[in-house]
């Protein structure tokens, strides 16, 4: 199979799968670290002794020790591997949604539950409880609709687009990113 470029016909190419793996790099690090702090302290306080209430002064010193686990996890990637990277899928996930609904709910109950105090009495109470429902159930439709769609885009345009950049090369002579035509083998009829 030719594997050349089509644009400059150079034979300097490269699979887009194999410039992104060997230009990323995923790093996963445990730190311990520990602190020692140490100083004076002073202070006043009322002892009972036998002779009845007397006021007392302190002075010490204090050590303190501090220790820490942490736990990382980045990854780094060259601009080339960036740029060449696979096609993302879209979020689908309704839970996310959801998470994201209850502040921005809440940040859009604001309007209602003022026209609510606005109104007073239980006229204002079941106005506000209606646009609060209402408004929740806007939101909820919306990121359902967002959800659907997105879970379609994966199945269909996002299959079709990581298909052809799985098949992808990259020409490292003029930049040019090309498939190469698909060749159908036939192994023999029986």
């Amino acid at each position: 199979m030719n594997l050349s470029c089509p644009q400059c016909h150079s034979e300097n190419t490269q699979k887009l799968s194999a410039i992104v793996a060997s230009g990323t790099e995923h790093v996963h690090g445990r730190a311990r670290t520990r602190s020692l702090s140490t100083g004076t302290t002073s202070g006043m306080g009322v002892a009972m002794g036998p002779r009845g209430l007397s006021s007392v002064h302190s002075y010490g010193r204090v050590t303190i020790q501090r220790q820490a686990d942490t736990n990382h996890a980045s990854t780094t990637q060259s601009g080339l591997a960036r740029r060449l990277s696979a096609p993302a899928r879209k979020p689908e996930n309704l839970l996310l949604f959801l998470v994201l609904l209850i502040p921005l709910g809440l940040l859009l109950s604001v309007i209602p539950i003022g026209i609510g105090y606005a109104l007073g009495g239980a006229t204002g109470k079941w106005a506000t409880i209606a646009a609060l429902c209402a408004g929740t159930c806007f939101l909820f439709k919306r990121m359902a609709g967002i959800s659907a769609a997105n879970r379609e885009y994966n199945r269909t345009v996002w299959v079709e687009k990581k298909t052809q950049w799985d098949r992808s090369f990259f020409c490292h002579r003029c930049e040019h990113v090309f498939a190469p035509p698909v060749v159908n083998v036939n192994l023999g009829t029986p």
